[in-house]
């Protein structure tokens, strides 16, 4: 693993964001920090129900189609659970190989998700209603860094799996080139409700702390034109996401420390 981001980064909405000593954590201080669900929940029920937080892109739709395919050749297994599954964009990519029940915090974002998912619900992941020792691999994408204590929900997940089960954790890296080239304009930073940017020792702490063993990590390539120029321009964006989703339909993420968001594989290796 890397070592700790020496970085302090200010964010886009006037956060103070300081470095501490738990492997690398960015910790917001603001008074908005929406800590609690309910701020959470209404944050993404607005967001999903004038269509902002669906996952309708067409770079996503195909890199989430490659995750999905790559997770059933490296993990196998029947069931999936997607936590914090927004409109169900991967969870639908992941029907075709697995049996996959969803959820999230946002009602509406529920609403979206499509009818290949088995089950689907409203809920947190600090408490799931599933039966331990029950499920094969569960997914984590774009969700640990919305929560102020994301512990509780990496603990649950482990109690959900089966014994050799997965986690796959995808979240934003703080030891990214994006972050050093945009600073406060960086996709991590931007996002309100990003209160727990951590870099890869510190994650991996978090899932071993849970009972993980850490099996593989690494980081995708940059993601999050522009970077060149200031302004949004059509060329850079294909460019960067273009060269992305290729990297990404090889594998989602590469040997390396400094793309936009890193990757975590780990495995459940004894019961609870």
């Amino acid at each position: 693993m890397s070592a700790a981001s020496s970085l302090v980064p200010r964010d886009a909405h006037s956060s103070k964001w300081t470095s501490n000593s738990r492997g690398g954590m960015l910790l917001a201080e603001k008074e908005s920090r929406r800590k609690d669900s309910v701020s959470l929940r209404d944050y993404f029920d607005a967001r999903y129900q004038t269509g902002i937080g669906r996952n309708s892109k067409f770079f996503e739709s195909i890199a989430s189609r490659g995750l999905a395919r790559f997770l059933a050749e490296r993990c196998g297994g029947k069931i999936l659970v997607d936590v914090g599954c927004g409109a169900g964009g991967f969870a639908d990519a992941a029907a075709a190989y697995f049996v996959v029940y969803a959820f999230d915090i946002s009602e509406q974002a529920v609403k979206t998700t499509p009818d290949s998912i088995r089950g689907k619900w409203i809920g947190t992941g600090d408490a799931m209603p599933i039966r331990s020792d029950s499920v094969d691999m569960v997914t984590l994408l774009d969700v640990v860094e919305h929560l102020a204590d994301p512990q509780p929900c990496i603990e649950e997940a482990n109690r959900i799996l089966r014994v050799g089960g997965f986690l796959f954790v995808r979240t934003p890296n703080p030891d990214s080139v994006g972050l050093r080239m945009k600073g406060r304009n960086w996709f991590g930073l931007r996002d309100p409700t990003h209160v727990s940017i951590g870099n890869a020792d510190h994650w991996a702490q978090c899932l071993e702390k849970s009972g993980f063993v850490i099996r593989e990590w690494g980081t995708n390539l940059l993601a999050d034109p522009p970077y060149i120029s200031e302004s949004y321009n059509f060329p850079e964006k294909v460019f960067f996401q273009v060269t992305n989703l290729v990297g990404m339909l090889v594998k989602p993420y590469l040997p390396w420390g400094l793309g936009e968001n890193i990757h975590l594989l780990a495995r459940k290796t004894r019961s609870n």
